[in-house]
């Protein structure tokens, strides 16, 4: 294992391994560090390693040269904890599920492993782990309630349980160091592999799958979980992405040695590049943009994400904690207007500064005024009808950018603002439920048909990601494969529909407004839902018959007044147009 010779402490991750192996390359412009402030730290020669959000509200750090646990505050001020002595300095840290900060002990490779808590006050206790030997480079809390933690010499990935019951379990892969670990979205937890160039799934059982990064000798280290639901992996010169599946994309390149990333609270990536002194900010799709640390040679090692939006990070050879603020944007107001544009809004954030732009969709707003470092005034551009637009705002002098995705909706030409269905048209529409019917408009007076509907219900049941399984052909009358027939035999699946008779579905017949009280409520409450007896609320509903039991629950639930309030009338034989579907579904399902 290779040492730096010009240290005495022990440097933690890769760069332990790594030191000394020359990683030129080209880089793009920084942006300025005017974003970026740094604490030094009280004692001297402690070399700052990891950091991580404790449950305290503050952020904990472990400084390997003083051997000493250190505690920052959001205003910067610090405080060290010292732990014991005896068989080496504290190497990472994470959150733990009881309440404390739990580090690794770094200690020579055949040596006992050890284990340190430390709690909220700063009291720290180590424990010696039966049956582990030498350092670990990763340790995160795991769904199951335990810790995980890498044994990169033993090459074995460990489970502790709260009362430090430990349990390894061998990497296949010979030799491959695990490092860096994190709980993924999935349930599992993921590794990386220093040495074996793959990036490791494990399952709360123990249970171990790999997956071979494409660049030879790429030296996997630090890992997290993105904000779009992959992992995310630095690499020696590049930073990867795996999904849940295993497929491995890899972006930038010619990086100097990135070491840590996060998630940031902007929906962004974040990491640090130790040798070329910078912390970058990477966009989901691969876009980075870099800044310069002030202090020169600060080598940039770990990396933490604080709820506020800031990002902090560790500065190994400069003895100093750093954090990067970088423009936020909150919120726009309104959040809706004509396509037309012209529409006063107010962006709502944080750090603007004087001479900001503002561009909406790509477009720029218009009559710019930075009234103060959390408010821009403007008006919107011209953006295309029945669109979600995202809201950017990008300081002067490389002095960083923050956005709302798909923050304003430029309205459809048939559902203006004050029409009557505009605000839940806007809902299913950020829901992701439906795009429109095509050239800008919503088409709200279109009746809605048998088929469409299908996709109308599941979407706002399971959310608008959620795709069906493949069709068999049920039905004699619908298309197998074809536009809805995946969506139409779900609903079949699910109880919510029988089909119209004779083995047939009927997608192209209109939905009554008797029909979609019965459709609606099933697909909230479940095929087996039973409404309670009607007592004839309204004239135009015969009680008892079909469907007087479902209207009446319907108008109950407060999802429909009905179509006339003196006389009572329901207007049952009507056809639900989309507009109206629009308020159904938005109120049967609480859509926010």
């Amino acid at each position: 294992m290779r040492r730096d010779s010009g240290r005495t402490c022990p440097l933690s991750l890769r760069l332990m391994l790594t030191l000394g192996v020359g990683l030129a390359g080209a880089h793009a412009p920084s942006a300025s560090a005017q974003i970026i402030t740094e604490y030094p730290i009280p004692s001297a020669d402690t070399y700052p390693a990891d950091i991580v959000v404790g449950p305290d509200g503050n952020l904990w750090f472990t400084e390997q040269g003083a051997n000493s646990i250190g505690r920052i505050q959001p205003d910067g001020s610090i405080d060290e904890f010292p732990v014991s002595s005896c068989c080496g300095p504290p190497l990472m840290i994470t959150a733990g599920p009881d309440g404390y900060l739990w580090f690794t002990v770094f200690t020579a490779d055949d040596a006992p492993g050890r284990i340190g808590r430390v709690s909220i006050n700063g009291v720290a206790t180590e424990f010696q782990l039966p049956g582990m030997t030498g350092p670990s480079f990763g340790i995160t809390s795991g769904p199951d309630g335990n810790l995980w933690l890498t044994e990169g010499p033993s090459n074995k990935v460990a489970r502790i349980t709260p009362n430090l019951v430990v349990t390894e379990f061998p990497v296949p892969t010979a030799d491959s160091s695990p490092s860096g670990i994190t709980a993924g979205p999935d349930g599992n937890l993921w590794f990386t592999e220093l040495f074996g160039n793959r990036i490791g799934r494990i399952t709360p059982s123990g249970a171990i799958t790999e997956f071979e990064v494409p660049t030879a000798d790429s030296q996997p280290s630090g890992i997290a979980a993105g904000p779009d639901g992959n992992l995310w992996f630095t690499e020696s010169a590049k930073i990867g992405r795996i999904t849940t599946n295993g497929s491995i994309s890899e972006f930038l390149s010619d990086l100097d040695l990135p070491s840590e990333i996060t998630a940031g609270q902007d929906g962004n990536l974040w990491f640090t590049e130790f040798f070329a002194n910078r912390v970058w900010r990477l966009t989901i799709d691969g876009v980075g943009t870099p800044y310069s640390v002030p202090t020169p040679n600060s080598s940039p090692l770990a990396i933490a994400s604080y709820p506020d939006g800031a990002i902090w990070f560790t500065e190994y050879d400069r003895n100093k904690i750093g954090r990067i603020q970088t423009p936020g944007v909150s919120s726009i107001l309104p959040s809706s207007g004509p396509a037309s544009g012209g529409t006063a809004v107010v962006v709502v954030g944080t750090l603007f500064q004087p001479g900001a732009t503002l561009t909406i969709g790509g477009e720029a707003a218009a009559n710019i005024v930075v009234s103060s470092p959390e408010e821009i005034d403007a008006a919107t551009p011209a953006l295309s009808p029945g669109t979600l637009n995202t809201v950017v705002v990008t300081n002067p002098d490389e002095g960083g950018t923050g956005d709302l995705a798909q923050g304003f909706f430029a309205d459809f030409l048939d559902v203006p603002q004050g029409d009557i269905f505009h605000g839940y048209v806007e809902k299913i529409f950020r829901r992701g439920i439906t795009a429109g019917c095509g050239q800008g408009d919503f088409c709200r007076n279109v009746p809605v048909y048998r088929a469409p509907m299908a996709v109308f219900l599941l979407k706002a049941e399971h959310g608008a990601g959620y795709v069906p399984p493949a069709c068999t052909g049920i039905f004699a009358d619908l298309v197998c494969p074809g536009n809805f027939a995946d969506w139409v035999e779900q609903l079949h699946a699910e109880g919510i529909t029988g089909g119209c008779g004779g083995g047939n579905y009927c997608p192209s017949d209109k939905v009554t407004r008797a029909q979609m009280s019965a459709f609606l409520l099933k697909t909230k409450h479940g095929p087996s839902h039973v409404p309670p007896p009607c007592t004839g609320i309204f004239d135009d509903v015969e009680c008892p018959s079909l469907f007087a039991d479902w209207i009446e629950e319907l108008y109950a639930e407060g999802i429909t007044g009905g179509c006339s309030i003196d006389p009572p009338l329901y207007c049952p034989g009507s056809f639900s147009t989309r507009g109206q579907m629009a308020v159904f579904l938005v109120k049967t399902f609480n859509l926010p």
